[in-house]
């Protein structure tokens, strides 16, 4: 019997606050019920008392565990989103650093890109002229869109293709680059005109590069 009073007890202690809700709502039914309701006279009053109270005890234990496990759930995925916004915007700052060291030729070239959703658009090809500054090296370069024998190759946000237009004069053609945007160059691109309206602190001026 005083092991039986030692479990009790520590049972008790560890669950202080369910085993009081379930004393308090047992003697709340009981209160409520008539003496002549089947389930006392089935099982006598002690034993509907213990039953009582032992579902009461299950019922809250259970809404505290299916709360607690709520909680947590609700913290841990308030604790993703608010890790997930600070990548986000650590990829942004990136890209914005990114952008602000782009010639105003690529700026426009980017805009354009972005007008007419990443469709490849056509540029004279200028072997000298700022944009090529940051090109990849030949021996690095990577297929485009066009073919690997067309002069492809990849920046850090373009995807470029370098084509021979005819002219109108006979026998002779022209050089173009045809210009796409990276996946992640025009999703960063896209946010940051819809979000701020530029893409660049230097947007609205020249740079010198």
């Amino acid at each position: 019997m005083e092991e039986i009073i030692k479990v009790l007890s520590v049972f008790f202690e560890k669950n202080f606050i369910p085993a009081v809700f379930a004393m308090v709502s047992t003697l709340i039914t009981m209160l409520t019920l008539p003496s002549s309701f089947w389930m006392i006279e089935r099982l006598g009053e002690d034993w509907f008392r213990l039953l009582l109270f032992g579902i009461y005890f299950l019922i809250i234990i259970f809404v505290l565990y299916a709360n607690k496990k709520l909680f947590n759930k609700l913290s841990e995925k308030r604790y993703n989103n608010k890790k997930r916004k600070e990548e986000e915007k650590e990829i942004i700052e990136s890209w914005k650093k990114a952008f602000d060291h782009k010639s105003k030729e690529e700026l426009e070239i980017i805009k354009e890109l972005i007008k007419n959703n990443n469709n490849p658009i056509e540029k004279p090809c200028y072997f000298y002229s700022d944009i090529h500054r940051f090109y990849t090296p030949v021996d690095n370069r990577t297929s485009g869109f066009g073919g690997s024998n067309t002069g492809d190759y990849q920046t850090d946000i373009f995807i470029c293709s370098t084509k021979y237009r005819a002219t109108e004069t006979p026998d002779e053609t022209r050089m173009v680059t045809l210009y796409k945007l990276k996946d992640n160059a025009f999703q960063a691109a896209k946010y940051l005109l819809e979000t701020e309206g530029k893409l660049s602190v230097y947007d609205d001026f020249d740079k010198d590069d």
